[in-house]
């Protein structure tokens, strides 16, 4: 496969690849549910013979003969000579494949990784198709006689003579560096207008005994004058600026619905689900960052419905429901948010499930988890390695999605609430500011350094009398309008110097609000206000400091931006620390000893290095009556089996262990080859708190899960 040698037309290249690549996915996934939509089939030969027509213009020709064989496919099924169904459109979707892994090879840097012949076998003469069979054929072949219709293009040509450019590609990184330094313009138009009001200021003041040259008062006036024209030119200027590339950043929601048609389809072919997907919405218009940063939330969230919130068709019929699922994701725009909603009709949340694992993290006593509220629950499962979920796949289930989707949503300045309701399916919705040039912050003093707080998580200002402080379960907080608001000093939670940790006699305490809590934080001084361009941070940073980002105040100082949600998660952990016994200390844990049953002797062994490397240790079973003789001699933490093994299964064993009163906590994980929908729902039934399946196995899954289950 020949390399793009020219850096611009390689971008060029790709990017249309893509776009036509992605539009040919959903095209086919579309035209499997509408066999007879001529336009769609009419769309699908124009976006096949574009990306023939560009690869051989750059004398790609494993890719011309790869888009010619799909094009003349549809040139068939135009004709009436081939039937579409599911096995066609499979191989279709496949052969896309091979296209993008052609792409990418074609705009590849460097040589690395590519194959020393063509990876697709040279195209051979084809008779007229025939009606195409359920059979195997994982490269369409083109024909060769077959050639565009010169009567169609001069067709279309023919319409409009005139030459107009219509639209623009412009680089990524150059409309970023453009909207920063639109930010650092609006900082510094909003510097000369604090400026303005200064001299103002000084303008206004009596002069009452000093005798000041009249000339003098004059210019200071003039001066004034001009500065007042400036600063409205700079305003007017700054503003068509700022919407200018505000409007080039814009890009059509579909930009990002379209990834995901595709992703559903697999997921539910592979486990046997019917799931209509409904993208509504791509119309909008959305900054290019939320298309960029969204698109890993809505990924989890999608597959975790697949996966686990839709029933399988049996079952949803048992339940009067539909054996087809509906999956519906809707962007629209209310005033300037932005929102994306997630809706299916699946199973919905078990919210007694969700009071069950607070308890048994310690989060909450039985008591108060009995007094939480719907919304309360709802959010819960938004926190780091929280799951309902009774089987963990390697598809979800893992407790992590969720936390990826608030962790973006909070980056990006949005607000995410969810809805549920067992059996009938769940509702998420994220709103996400239309801008994302600049943000309204409020600058303290802590520990000696500067901070900045949006000023939106800003609820009230006020100093602190020290007999206002009141104990709560060992911590201090104090009344903020008739709510108890747990306190602390901002320093201690960034883990600023020691030395600098000392507050005055009389501190600031700010209230803040994430949305759906709220904290007090005291500070030595407020400082004052800013319209600042916030700069990201490498993720580390930003989890370890509880930073949005940073950026670069008027005087050139870089100061952190923090995360009010993040400084409001860490408060919560440690009022529930402060609350909670503490274990002994001094003595480091004990290993956790796993017990592991598997007969095959090449996957006992590397299952059983994985698990010792990561600090566990093991007792190895050859069977299922073996690891159940094992079980009365050890006092395991956990038990890894796998399902197909001689005289005892996995499942009989498992079964064996949940009707042991002495072992019916004991977590279980299933590790099988076994990865169908009835073969996890049994696993389910016997009582099993994990199931992962072979074929797919990745080492960080199982660690992944014993350390959540433990």
């Amino acid at each position: 496969m020949p390399q793009i040698e020219d850096q611009e037309m390689r971008q060029l290249f790709r990017t249309e690849c893509d776009e036509r690549l992605q539009r040919l996915d959903a095209g086919w996934l579309q035209l499997e549910k509408e066999p007879s939509n001529t336009v769609l089939i009419e769309d699908l030969f124009r976006e096949a013979h574009s990306v023939k027509g560009a690869a051989r213009m750059l004398g790609l020709l494993d890719i011309q003969d790869l888009a010619h064989g799909m094009e003349d496919e549809l040139g068939a099924i135009r004709k009436g000579g081939v039937s579409i169904d599911a096995a066609l459109v499979q191989r279709q979707l496949k052969t896309l494949d091979q296209l993008r892994h052609l792409v990418n090879l074609a705009v590849a840097k460097d040589g690395e990784g590519m194959p020393a012949e063509p990876s697709v076998p040279p195209p051979t003469p084809q008779p007229q198709p025939e009606p195409i069979k359920n059979e195997p054929a994982p490269v369409i072949a083109p024909s060769q006689d077959a050639k565009p219709s010169e009567k169609d293009t001069s067709k279309d040509t023919s319409k409009d003579t005139s030459f107009r450019i219509e639209t623009v590609r412009v680089g990524a990184d150059r409309l970023d560096f453009l909207l920063s330094q639109t930010g650092e313009l609006v900082v510094c138009r909003n510097h000369i207008q604090r400026m303005k009001t200064e001299l103002g200021t000084m303008l206004a003041q009596s002069w009452q005994g000093e005798q000041v040259p009249q000339l003098f008062l004059d210019q200071l006036q003039a001066l004034s004058v001009k500065l007042s024209e400036d600063t409205a030119r700079l305003s007017l200027v700054t503003g068509e600026i700022e919407a200018g590339i505000r409007n080039l950043r814009l890009l059509p929601a579909s930009t990002l619905l379209d990834q995901f048609p595709r992703m559903v389809h697999d997921l539910a072919l592979d486990q046997g689900k019917k799931i209509d997907l409904k993208m509504l919405g791509g119309d909008i218009v959305v900054d290019k960052r939320i298309i960029e940063e969204m698109k890993a939330p809505l990924m989890h969230l999608l597959r975790n419905a697949v996966d686990h919130g839709f029933e399988p068709p049996a079952q949803r019929h048992e339940s009067g429901k539909p054996e087809m699922g509906v999956l519906t994701v809707r962007v629209y725009q209310e005033a300037d948010r932005v929102h994306i909603e997630v809706r299916d009709d699946g199973r919905g949340l078990d919210l007694e499930a969700v009071r069950a694992l607070v308890v048994k993290k310690g989060m909450y006593s039985k008591e108060d988890a009995a007094q939480l509220d719907k919304d309360q629950l709802h959010m819960l499962i938004l926190e780091q390695g929280f799951s309902t979920s009774k089987i963990i796949t390697d598809v979800s289930g893992r407790g992590v999605g969720l936390n990826v989707v608030r962790t973006t949503v909070e980056r990006l300045h949005g607000t995410l609430s969810i809805d549920s309701m067992a059996g009938k399916g769940m509702w998420i919705n994220m709103g996400l500011p239309v801008s994302l040039i600049s943000t309204r912050v409020l600058l303290v003093m802590a520990a000696g350094q500067t901070f900045a707080i949006p000023f939106e998580n800003v609820t009230l200002l006020r100093k602190l009398n020290p007999n206002e402080v009141r104990w709560v379960e060992g911590r201090q907080c104090v009344d903020a309008d008739g709510e108890i608001v747990f306190l602390s000093q901002l320093g201690q939670m960034l883990n600023c110097p020691t030395q600098h940790q000392g507050l005055v006699d009389e501190p600031y305490c700010i209230i803040l609000s994430d949305g759906q809590s709220r904290i007090g934080v005291l500070v030595e001084a407020l400082l004052s206000e800013q319209e600042v361009v916030i700069k990201p941070t490498p993720m580390p940073v930003q989890k370890t400091m509880q930073l949005l980002g940073v950026t670069i105040l008027d005087s050139g100082v870089i100061c952190p931006v923090l995360n009010v949600r993040g400084l409001s998660r860490q408060m919560f952990e440690q009022v529930v620390k402060t609350s909670q016994p503490s274990e002994a200390s001094g003595a480091e844990k004990k290993s956790k000893l796993i017990l592991l049953a598997e007969d095959s002797i090449t996957t006992r062994i590397q299952e059983k290095r994985i698990l010792e490397g990561a600090g566990y240790e093991v007792i190895a079973a050859v069977d299922g009556f073996d690891a159940w003789s094992q079980l009365s001699r050890y006092n395991f933490d956990a038990v890894v089996s796998d399902i197909m093994m001689p005289i005892m299964t996995g499942l009989e064993l498992t079964q064996k262990i949940r009707s042991s009163k002495s072992f019916a906590t004991l977590p279980v994980i299933l590790v099988t080859t076994l990865s169908s929908e009835e073969d996890r729902r049994r696993g389910l039934e016997a009582g099993a708190d994990a199931y992962l399946s072979k074929p797919e196995f990745d080492q960080t899954v199982l660690l992944e899960c014993l350390e959540r289950l433990l």
